[in-house]
């Protein structure tokens, strides 16, 4: 799967007050203005629109499937070609903001509108507060992509996330960090009295979706990644977690709502696949659970010995 994974900094005109979670205000202001931008048919719903297949917003933000879809049967949107990664500052008063944005699949070709929704959000100011900003936007490994008002698009990164097969069982010892509150549903509910199997499949139900929609080969990922879990012997140890709830405002519903996960760090140990563990490594990259685009789900994945 092809990912771009871009670096933003916000310089603000003044300090400013983080009174949410700032991943909930940069996802509002960036649907906003890509709609704003992009949307030619006012009166019509995204699904029945004759630019649906062209336009920016749609595509990124509305993520419509077809009926009868493959991928995720019943539902008629698809996780998001896109996460963000920005830490928690809510209290905080801040100067700068940095954070990450990674597209997915065909939403690379987007970094441009990306960059040029967020320079408009600028001039209208983020927070409550709404201070204005300005934008600079760089490669992961630092390269910066502003150009006056252009965008050096022959800077743009991209690599290629791979799923690696094998089945051999291999004893492995993870250190697990979770940066943002990280939700997903075990037994039809969200806690955080998970284990260690329920961690590993939700780790496989995030990779298994975004390949599978925006992979290269769509239809080889869920077939090449079976389970595996009966022959898994792994637990979860020296577990330090917490749930946290985030409010914010939805536009859609027009009402204050709670988003939230764990925050905090747990060890995940023992034998498994290495196809399993290679699912996990792949969650330190793109995110794990529910409401990666709104923040939500980043994982740190560091690899222990047993004797520590």
């Amino acid at each position: 799967m092809k990912i771009a994974e871009l670096k933003f900094r916000l310089d603000f005109a003044s300090p400013v007050y983080v009174d949410v979670f700032p991943a909930f205000a940069l996802r509002s202001v960036l649907g906003l203005n890509l709609k704003r931008m992009h949307c030619v048919s006012h009166n019509t719903l995204c699904p029945e629109c004759p630019f649906v297949a062209t336009c920016a917003y749609a595509y990124l933000f509305e993520s419509i499937l077809p009926k009868g879809n493959d991928v995720l049967p019943g539902r008629d949107r698809a996780s998001h070609p896109f996460r963000i990664e920005v830490p928690v500052l809510i209290g905080q008063t801040i100067s700068q903001l940095e954070f990450g944005f990674q597209l997915f699949g065909r939403g690379v070709e987007y970094v441009p509108h990306i960059i040029y929704a967020f320079r408009i959000a600028g001039e209208k100011g983020l927070f409550r507060s709404r201070t204005p900003f300005e934008v600079h936007a760089f490669t992961d490994s630092g390269i910066p992509l502003d150009n006056g008002e252009k965008i050096n698009l022959s800077k743009i990164e991209t690599a290629e996330l791979t799923v690696r097969e094998g089945k051999n069982l291999s004893q492995r010892r993870y250190l697990i960090e979770c940066r943002t509150p990280v939700r997903f549903k075990t037994r039809g509910r969200y806690s955080s009295e998970f284990s260690a199997r329920d961690f590993f499949e939700a780790c496989k139900r995030r990779v298994d979706t975004l390949f599978a929609l925006y992979g290269d080969e769509k239809d080889s990922i869920q077939k090449n990644s079976s389970p595996g879990l009966e022959n898994s012997a792994v637990e979860i140890a020296d577990r330090k977690l917490q749930w946290c709830d985030f409010t914010r405002y939805s536009r859609r519903q027009e009402s204050v709502m709670k988003l939230g996960g764990v925050l905090g760090s747990f060890v995940i140990g023992g034998e498994a696949p290495e196809n399993d563990w290679n699912m996990l490594e792949l969650c330190s990259s793109v995110g794990i659970g529910k409401n990666t685009s709104f923040g939500l789900g980043a994982i740190e994945v560091r690899e222990v010995s047993h004797g520590r």
